[in-house]
């Protein structure tokens, strides 16, 4: 996932900070914090792209591969567990 933008806004030169300090000290969560710097951090949203397709195809289908076989060695290797077989080749 790619990394997303943070813009930081200092809430102390909103005209809204007084509203907003008054407002938390309402809460009682924030009734004992310090409210001299409060500062809003937002995420620019972004959309994850895939830039080498057939690179990501050809992962996954190793991967796909991978599974298959692995599947395939655990039902081969818990069927003799199942049928008291100590070595199986």
């Amino acid at each position: 996932m790619p990394h997303r933008k943070k813009t930081t806004v200092n809430l102390n030169d909103l005209e809204c900070y007084p509203a907003l300090i008054e407002e938390l000290r309402n809460n009682p969560d924030f009734s004992d914090k310090e409210l001299t710097t409060l500062k809003l951090t937002v995420l620019d949203s972004c959309k994850a792209t895939i830039k080498e397709v057939d690179k990501a195809i050809i992962h996954f289908l190793v991967f796909r591969t991978f599974l298959q076989h692995l599947r395939n060695y655990l039902i081969i290797k818990y069927t003799f567990v199942i049928l008291g077989v100590a070595k199986y080749s």
